[in-house]
C-alpha cells in the first residue's frame, strides 16, 4: 500500500478506536464496482472503477477476520426484532483500508441524518418505480452503466 494510504489508513483507526462502543459515526468507504461499457480502452473513467458509499452506523468493535487478518470495522446498521425476547441486530464488516473518512456524530445528530435520507429515498421510491426493485441504475455520458445494491 501505499505510504499515504498507511498514513490516512492510521488517522482513520486512531479515530475509530477513540469512539466508544455503540457510538454513532458516518462512514464513507470504497467498494468494488460494477458497470457495462461501450469501450474498454484504459484508463476508464472513475466512476467504473470505485463505488462511493456512506452511512450511519454505531461502533461494535474493531476485529481481525479469518480469512484476510486485516483490521476490520465491525458495525450496526439497525436493530431487528427489537421487542422480541432475544433481540437481533443487522451489522456490517468493512477492512479498514476501503475507509475513506469517519465522522463521530451525537446520537441526536445521528438520527436527524438517517430520517433525513430515508425521506429522501421514499420520495424517490414513490415517483420512480414500484417498491420491490432494489437495484439503482445510473448512467454517464460516457454511454457507461452503474448497477448499486
Amino acid at each position: 500500500m501505499r505510504k499515504n494510504g498507511n498514513v490516512q489508513s492510521n488517522n482513520i483507526e486512531a479515530t475509530l478506536r477513540q469512539l466508544k462502543h455503540l457510538q454513532p459515526f458516518e462512514l464513507e468507504w470504497i467498494d468494488a464496482s460494477e458497470s457495462e461499457v461501450a469501450s474498454i480502452t484504459p484508463p476508464l473513467p472513475d466512476h467504473n472503477v470505485e463505488t462511493r458509499h456512506s452511512e450511519i452506523g454505531w461502533l461494535v468493535t474493531l476485529q481481525r477476520g479469518a480469512a484476510w487478518r486485516r483490521l476490520h470495522l465491525v458495525y450496526m446498521i439497525r436493530g431487528l426484532d427489537m421487542d422480541a425476547p432475544t433481540k437481533r441486530y443487522k451489522i456490517e464488516s468493512i477492512p479498514i483500508e476501503l475507509v475513506m473518512r469517519v465522522r463521530p456524530l451525537a446520537e441526536k445528530e445521528a438520527l436527524k441524518v438517517i430520517k433525513a435520507r430515508n425521506n429522501s429515498v421514499l420520495d424517490k421510491r414513490t415517483q420512480a418505480r414500484p417498491r420491490h426493485h432494489r437495484r439503482h441504475v445510473q448512467r454517464f455520458a460516457d454511454g457507461s452503466v452503474k448497477y448499486v445494491d
